[in-house]
């Protein structure tokens, strides 16, 4: 098991991004160190932990569209609140 806090793919594998447990950022660019320093960026760590927060978003809401079919009216409001605190676009949500 890994002890890395977030580890992110993005073109199909091309670019890999990493945060270790001590907190350092490394990338890889076609499986091998990629030469560009992002030890510290934050701008490139805050893309990798938004990318990975809106692909758990996409995994949520992708589990009630399957559901879906088979749900009653009734089960799928419980789930309209939940549903719609994490599709809010945060610019939008002030």
């Amino acid at each position: 098991m890994s002890d890395r806090l977030l580890e992110i793919s993005m073109e199909d594998g091309k670019y890999s991004v990493f945060q270790e447990s001590d907190g350092r950022l490394h990338a890889l660019r076609h499986g091998e160190p990629w030469a560009r320093d992002i030890v510290g960026d934050k701008l490139v760590l805050a893309l990798a932990q938004e990318v990975a927060r809106l692909r758990g978003v996409c995994q949520e809401v992708n589990s009630w569209i399957v559901c879906a079919c088979i749900a009653i009216p009734a089960d799928m409001m419980q789930s309209a609140a939940r549903i719609e605190e994490i599709t809010r676009c945060e610019e939008n949500a002030k």
